[in-house]
């Protein structure tokens, strides 16, 4: 088998079987196209071992290169190995398609690494399976981008854990949308921190 399939058309790459895709090295993946990628179909996809995932580059994983059909076909443990870079690389119809087991898979570190605009992709049943390790390593922009439909969905465990910054950054508008549950979960000092603003 020839090691270097970068000359692979996405319809070549689509005729191989689970077993050949499986047997490409992370180097041979990451050699290539981003369109060829596009062919490697779901079941193939999840085939691939942790190494084989976190091999592929970032401009593989974007737009051009795993369609929201293969992503919609990770596996949790394929999301885990998402790396940093890779996740930073998903556009926000990708992480759309994600489903929400892979969301809640996704570590700290990635999930830290989603832009706003991906954030705010994300549906309220991924931000209600979200754990609180996660909703704390949010980084404060995405906390502040979180839509009025996301918001009711954050779990209760976890609002007190948002810092002060983030909580005064809430407009009205996003504060209105924290059901009446949620509200005893505000400390003292976050609502200290509201300054101006009102529940």
């Amino acid at each position: 088998m020839d090691s270097r399939p970068a000359g692979f058309a996405s319809a070549q790459v689509a005729a191989l079987n689970t077993a050949i895709v499986a047997a490409f090295s992370s180097a041979q993946l990451q050699a290539l196209p981003t369109a060829a990628l596009a062919g490697i179909a779901t079941a193939e996809l999840n085939a691939m071992t942790t190494d084989q995932l976190i091999g592929l580059s970032s401009a593989q994983i974007a737009a051009k290169g795993l369609t929201t059909a293969q992503l919609q076909g990770l596996s949790t443990a394929g999301a885990q190995a998402l790396t940093t870079a890779q996740v930073a690389a998903l556009t926000s119809s990708q992480m759309a398609g994600m489903p929400t087991a892979d969301i809640a898979a996704l570590t700290t570190a990635a999930l830290q690494a989603i832009g706003t605009a991906e954030m705010a992709a994300l549906s309220s049943g991924d931000i209600a399976a979200l754990t609180t390790q996660q909703v704390v390593a949010l980084i404060s922009a995405d906390v502040a981008t979180l839509t009025t439909s996301q918001i009711p969905a954050l779990s209760t465990p976890a609002i007190p854990l948002l810092t002060t910054g983030e909580v005064s950054g809430f407009s009205t508008a996003q504060l209105a949308a924290f059901t009446p549950a949620q509200v005893p979960a505000f400390t003292t000092t976050q609502l200290n921190a509201l300054s101006q603003l009102a529940l």
